[in-house]
């Protein structure tokens, strides 16, 4: 995300700017609801997905 879209997300999923911003800097580790939320403003789908390992 950049700094002009931080407006349009935070005002879509309730996020403060603040919040976003250390999300970005990676200060925090994103839950799973955050991410939520985040892909709702973004009108995408959070798809979190598990699969096997492959052989080394």
């Amino acid at each position: 995300m950049s700094p002009e879209s931080d407006g349009p997300v935070t005002e879509a999923d309730g996020m403060t700017q603040p919040a976003v911003a250390r999300f970005e800097a990676g200060g925090t580790v994103p839950t799973i609801p955050v991410l939520e939320r985040l892909a709702h403003a973004l009108d995408l789908e959070l798809v979190v997905r598990l699969a096997p390992r492959t052989a080394a």
